[in-house]
C-alpha cells in the first residue's frame, strides 16, 4: 500500500510540474507574439496584414524552429512581411536547411527588409470623383412644351 502511495504521490507531482511547464511556455508564447505584433504596428504594418502575412507564412510550411526565431527577433514581423511581399526570395528559403535559412535571414534579408519603407500613409482616404458635367437636364414638361406660361 506504501509504494502504491508513493507511484500515486509520484504521479501526482509529475502532472503538477507538467502542467507548471505548459503554461510556462505559454506564457512565453504570448509574450513572443506580443512583442511580435508591438513591433509590426510600430514598423507601420496594418494588423491586418500581419495576419495575413501569417496565413501565407503557414502555408509556405518553413520550419517550426525557423519560424520561432523569425517570431522572437525584436524585427521579425519586418522580415515576415518582406519575405510574403517578395515570393522569390521565400521559395529560396524554402529549400534551404534550418540553421541555412537563419544565416541567410540575418545576412541578406534582415538588412534588406528594414530598409524598406511601410506604405502606410497618415493621408485620408481619396474622395468620391465628380461625376457628369455640363448642364442639367431640363425638365421633362419644359421640353415637350416650351412657349408654356407657367403661373
Amino acid at each position: 500500500a506504501r509504494k502504491e502511495a508513493d507511484l500515486a504521490y509520484e504521479k501526482e507531482r509529475q502532472s503538477l510540474k507538467a502542467k507548471e511547464q505548459a503554461e510556462k511556455a505559454q506564457e512565453q508564447h504570448k509574450s513572443i507574439v506580443d512583442s511580435y505584433v508591438n513591433g509590426g504596428l510600430e514598423a507601420g504594418i496594418s494588423s491586418d496584414k500581419m495576419l495575413a502575412n501569417e496565413q501565407v507564412l503557414k502555408t509556405a510550411a518553413l520550419d517550426s524552429n525557423v519560424v520561432q526565431e523569425i517570431y522572437s527577433d525584436q524585427n521579425g514581423a519586418k522580415i515576415v512581411d518582406f519575405l510574403v511581399d517578395n515570393p522569390d526570395v521565400m521559395d529560396q528559403v524554402k529549400g534551404m536547411s534550418p540553421y541555412r535559412v537563419m544565416s541567410f535571414i540575418d545576412s541578406q534579408i534582415k538588412p534588406q527588409a528594414l530598409s524598406t519603407k511601410p506604405s502606410l500613409s497618415n493621408a485620408p482616404p481619396p474622395t468620391e470623383p465628380t461625376r457628369g458635367g455640363g448642364t442639367p437636364p431640363k425638365d421633362y414638361f419644359a421640353s415637350r412644351h416650351p412657349n408654356a406660361v407657367i403661373k
